[in-house]
């Protein structure tokens, strides 16, 4: 069940690599409890470098070998080492 009209999900919204996207940020500040004690939000741009699906990052996490590029998987880790700080 798409989130979005394929018309937005497959163009304007869609992270294709490689390609520049605005989007809305925030800077989160975390004290060294976890605790988030302020938070702004921004405009940017983005630039995704891969395209991957929920199993894809899944294997990843579970450490199965993987063909996509060294930094495709350090990001990914670098995001799961991020998430198991604040949990």
């Amino acid at each position: 069940l798409p989130m979005l009209p394929e018309r937005l999900s497959n163009g304007l919204c869609s992270l294709r690599p490689n390609e520049d996207r605005a989007c809305l940020g925030v800077h989160m500040y975390i004290d060294k409890d976890g605790e988030k004690f302020r938070h702004e939000f921004f405009r940017g741009l983005m630039r995704s470098v891969a395209r991957l699906t929920y199993a894809q990052v899944e294997s990843i996490i579970d450490g199965e070998p993987s063909d996509l590029p060294p930094s495709v998987l350090d990001r990914v880790d670098n995001l799961l080492n991020a998430y198991r700080s604040l949990k």
